[in-house]
């Protein structure tokens, strides 16, 4: 499969308005989530969580490790983030927590 010519483009991509997100009013109430993997391994980590506050762009790098599951995301995400800031009311995409009641309890 030959790749396209810069100017021919997509035919079959949908095209369609870009919607900006929404400004928030208030630091903390938005924000978004990524992992940076595959890093050297240091003191026993080998990745990052990095969270991103959408309004200011303070940012969290938070050492972890590639095996950590979704309990273990919504742990870590209470450890350090929740501590300091609490509640979010919105998480960017990619939606990464989804807190189960469950996890909270054992708090």
């Amino acid at each position: 499969m030959q790749p396209l010519p810069a100017e021919q483009g997509c035919q079959t991509c949908p095209y369609g308005d870009l919607n900006p997100l929404e400004i928030p009013s208030q630091n903390w109430e938005s924000i978004s989530m990524d992992f940076i993997t595959n890093l050297p391994p240091s003191h026993g980590f080998d990745t990052l969580l990095v969270v991103v506050n959408c309004l200011s762009k303070q940012s969290h790098f938070i050492p972890t490790t590639w095996s950590l599951d979704a309990p273990g995301l919504a742990q870590l995400y209470i450890s350090t983030v929740f501590k300091l800031h609490g509640v979010d009311s919105k998480v960017n995409p990619p939606k990464l927590l989804i807190l189960n009641p469950s996890v909270l309890q054992k708090q």
